[in-house]
């Protein structure tokens, strides 16, 4: 579902300011799952230790609002300007990078050589978008300082992405519900495309409104209403593999979908670069899911990053 939307946004927003869109699209978000939250709230009275465990977990609430903001305006910068597959591969594909490099400076656990080679693997992949972006070989050319942009944008996207899933699963822990999550994740990156569109009338920001409002309203639930609630709850209630194997998916669906945009052209190297990084991706959490039975079945303390 978000691999189609990704697409078709990635078409129709080249005639639309990506913050323009933003702020439209998460100002419908925020106030969708506020009114959830204020529903929900009132038929459920809260326990005194949920309140005291939830109030302990705005730090992370400010922090994921913070996250949430870099992350999707990157995301739409980057669709602007690069192949939709490449930008949803780069920005999954460098997350067990992310990851290591996180468990070596927060955990400070020793790292596995295949979990080393997993990465090289990954790197590899990743250089390989990189370089078809580039060179012009992807399935967008594109002016060379705007693919530089973007490629910055996807990968700050793809770093804030593990960080997003971490406070979130902190704050789930902590007692918060799905809904309640994301009615407060929004909460700075509305006020912050306001900024980027200070420049614009108010007049234009309705035009677009009043012109697109059907296709706003619909990418925003098939877009990030959905998808969002449906990944929040499996970061709440599925193990890392899962989630991580799921979206791993991801970009070969936005691969085949883009080709249904007259833009995109078929780039066998753009399916080389996603293709590496699937597989090395899955390996790993395979690997990782063996050696976490291997725990429960001998008692053993086998850990990966």
């Amino acid at each position: 579902m978000s691999s189609i939307n990704q697409v078709f946004y990635a078409k129709w927003v080249q005639d639309i300011d990506p913050f323009v869109y933003s702020f439209l699209s998460f100002s419908i978000t925020l106030l969708f799952f506020l009114s959830l939250t204020v529903l929900k709230s009132i038929k459920v009275k809260k326990s005194n230790i949920k309140l005291n465990n939830k109030r302990a977990g705005m730090n992370s609430i400010v922090v994921l609002n913070i996250i949430t903001a870099i992350i999707f305006i990157c995301f739409y910068y980057a669709n602007k300007y690069i192949e939709p597959a490449i930008v949803s591969a780069i920005e999954i594909g460098i997350g067990p990078i992310i990851a290591l490099v996180l468990s070596l400076i927060i955990q400070k656990i020793n790292i596995l050589k295949f979990d080393i080679y997993v990465c090289l693997g990954i790197l590899i992949g990743t250089l390989i978008l990189v370089w078809a972006s580039l060179s012009g070989k992807s399935g967008i050319a594109s002016d060379a300082s705007f693919t530089y942009k973007g490629l910055l944008a996807t990968f700050t996207a793809g770093i804030g992405m593990v960080l997003a899933t971490i406070y979130s699963k902190k704050l789930s822990q902590a007692g918060w519900s799905t809904y309640e999550i994301l009615a407060h994740r929004f909460y700075m990156l509305v006020p912050v495309t306001i900024v980027f569109v200070l420049n614009k009338k108010a007049s234009y920001i309705l035009d677009v409104f009043q012109s697109n409002w059907n296709w706003i309203i619909v990418f925003t639930f098939l877009g990030l209403i959905i998808p969002l609630y449906l990944i929040q709850v499996g970061i709440k209630y599925c193990n890392p593999l899962f989630v991580s194997v799921t979206l791993t998916l991801g970009p070969v669906f936005t691969f085949v979908f883009q080709l249904l945009d007259p833009r995109v052209k078929w780039s066998w190297i753009s399916l080389s670069g996603i293709g590496c990084l699937c597989v090395f991706v899955i390996i790993k959490m395979f690997i990782q899911n063996v050696g976490l039975n291997k725990e429960k079945t001998k008692g053993e303390k086998l850990k990966h990053a």
